[in-house]
């Protein structure tokens, strides 16, 4: 039973991830399809850039909450932290390749952060400081996400000496880093650390 319950948890999680919050409030308020708007990308940011900053902050605010919902319901009908940390991983997943839509969403910031927030709250200063921080020195949003990640996984490291928590917070760097590596590869191109 407990099996069962796990289980459907974490897909309940991918199915909430992959509500495509962007794309639905684009639609809502403008008729327009966010995939043919701008960079084509599912998320808060391209919204904000391309269509106004009120929808893309709504869009981008409510799959941050796509990402508390899931962990949150993970946390009231479970008591293993392992189910926790894979419907968050579910969520995040469920985002950045939707069922909804064909399996093409966004880049997974917002709904990590959700997630992240509900697994352990001060996780959040390390992702938006250290991310923040090499984003403005290096002038490159992805490079700044990912290093954020980092930052918040060598935290949950640290604080939980656990290896289960390590591998959560390398796998949603690795999410983030799949879904920005085309940004990553025209920054090194741009930095001339890789040629064409």
């Amino acid at each position: 039973m407990e099996i069962l319950l796990s289980g459907s948890l974490v897909i309940l999680g991918y199915l909430l991830g992959s509500i495509p919050n962007v794309y639905i409030v684009v639609k809502l308020f403008t008729g327009k399809d966010i995939r043919s708007i701008g960079s084509g990308n599912v998320g808060g940011l391209n919204a904000a850039r391309n269509v106004s900053l009120p929808i893309g902050l709504l869009g981008g605010l409510l799959d941050v909450a796509k990402g508390v919902l899931a962990v949150f319901l993970a946390q009231k009908f479970s008591s293993n932290e392992i189910v926790y940390l894979l419907t968050g991983i579910a969520a995040v997943a469920g985002h950045n390749w939707p069922l909804y839509l064909n399996f093409i969403g966004g880049k997974g910031v917002g709904t990590t952060l959700g997630v992240m927030s509900m697994i352990n709250p001060i996780v959040l200063i390390p992702c938006l400081v250290g991310g923040a921080l090499i984003a403005l020195i290096l002038k490159e949003a992805s490079v700044g996400a990912i290093a954020g990640f980092l930052a918040g996984t060598i935290y949950l490291w640290i604080d939980y000496k656990s290896v289960y928590y390590l591998l959560f917070g390398l796998v949603l760097t690795l999410f983030t880093i799949i879904r920005f590596r085309k940004d990553l590869f025209e920054y090194l191109k741009k930095r001339n650390i890789i040629k064409n």
